[in-house]
């Protein structure tokens, strides 16, 4: 997105990608939707490093897809506009994935930075190689910036059929469902910028997650991965039965929360009735 405000946060995501690497680095910068500065689309082209794909919809799955569709290089990774490499991070995951042929991509930590201070991104990272899928429904462990694909192993197909939100959760679990190979390091090599406004924080965000999990459940996963899926699907109507009646909306309270009781663990929210016959 190459807008006037976001510039400083650009250029700066422009440079930690240059400093991340002793070897040269191809950058494609996809410029996202139709509002954006003609001053920095103009610096954008001016830049040796640089290579730029417009598109009209704004969508950032869907410029993945597009940035995706014309590597050339062996490996590819990605860096949303407002955050950041650390330096050296493309060195410290092509060690990682060049260790050992039967890895597929590699997934690192890193820092999240909400006003001004550094936090550590994931808490735990031990199990993810060995059972991606579970660790996948503890802590979502693949950021836009976190990872690096191998080209001729995680194909354009990965990117196709997104979903419009969460699609770094999306895509993890097609990754983890097709049992590709993870190397996973352990150390901070990114840095997430916490900004006001973000997509995550909108009404929109929240209701495209149970869109989420009708995909997952299409993809005919394991039963131990469906219950965990349905247990989440139970938990998410029960939130919006709640987000509802503190908005007045009683009738679609009593809908989600009788449909919550239906899943598992589903008799956690029975008591919860009690909430809504008060409001009625």
């Amino acid at each position: 997105m190459a807008e006037e405000k976001r510039g400083f946060a650009l250029f700066r995501a422009i440079e930690s990608i240059l400093l991340s690497s002793c070897n040269p680095v191809s950058i494609v910068v996809v410029v996202n939707g139709t509002v954006y500065s003609s001053n920095i689309l103009k610096k954008l082209k001016e830049h040796p490093a640089v290579k730029i794909i417009q598109q009209r919809e704004a969508s950032a799955p869907l410029a993945c897809l597009n940035g995706r569709r014309v590597v050339e290089s062996p490996y590819y990774c990605f860096l949303d506009d407002d955050d950041e490499y650390i330096n050296g991070a493309i060195d410290y995951r092509l060690a990682k994935i060049k260790s050992d042929d039967k890895f597929d991509f590699v997934v690192t930590n890193g820092f999240r930075n909400f006003e001004g201070f550094d936090l550590i991104y994931l808490n735990e990272m031990s199990s993810i190689a060995e059972n991606p899928m579970a660790s996948l429904f503890r802590q979502n462990w693949l950021t836009s910036c976190g990872a690096l694909f191998c080209t001729d192993k995680v194909g354009v197909e990965y990117f196709e059929n997104y979903h419009p939100y969460v699609e770094w959760t999306w895509l993890a679990f097609k990754l983890s469902l097709d049992g590709k190979k993870i190397g996973v390091i352990d150390q901070p090599t990114f840095r997430i910028y916490d900004t006001a406004g973000s997509a995550s924080k909108s009404e929109t965000y929240f209701y495209s997650i149970f869109e989420l999990y009708n995909k997952m459940l299409l993809l005919n996963p394991l039963p131990e991965t469906v219950e965990i899926i349905r247990r989440r699907m139970g938990a998410w109507l029960h939130e919006n039965a709640d987000r509802c009646r503190r908005n007045g909306r009683l009738l679609d309270a009593w809908k989600s929360h009788l449909s919550s009781l239906v899943y598992p663990g589903g008799f956690r929210y029975v008591f919860f009735s009690r909430r809504l016959f008060s409001r009625s």
